[in-house]
């Protein structure tokens, strides 16, 4: 059964403040948990009043996970949640090489991720 599977795993959220600073995606067993987490990310740093203007959501592509906190690009990956496409070919399936460049699955190109700057 797919529900006693996912059963004691962490539940995956996207935390954001500022929407032109995107967010950050967030491990943990409820929103409220991820909330607490996400004000003490530099998500928080890009609104006046983060209590309020912080917002989480849940990524219901994800059933559930072992991870826990905030996530970092190899475990985004992992999950599925990479937010780009190949520049050559527009694969979507990526190895992470390091925290800066990626190189594509589907034809053996390497390229910077693109973050936000």
């Amino acid at each position: 059964m797919k529900a006693d599977e996912n059963k004691g795993k962490n539940r995956v959220y996207f935390a954001q403040g500022d929407e032109d600073y995107g967010g950050t995606y967030i491990a943990a067993k409820t929103s409220k948990e991820a909330k607490k987490i996400a004000l003490n990310t530099w998500v928080a740093e890009t609104v006046d009043n983060p209590f309020i203007e912080v917002r989480v959501t849940r990524c219901w592509s994800v059933a559930g996970t072992n991870y826990e906190g905030e996530l970092d690009i190899k475990q985004i990956n992992d999950l599925g949640l990479a937010w780009w496409s190949c520049e050559e070919c527009d694969g979507e399936d990526f190895e992470i090489i390091n925290g800066e460049t990626y190189k594509c699955k589907k034809c053996g190109k390497i390229f910077n991720i693109p973050y936000v700057d």
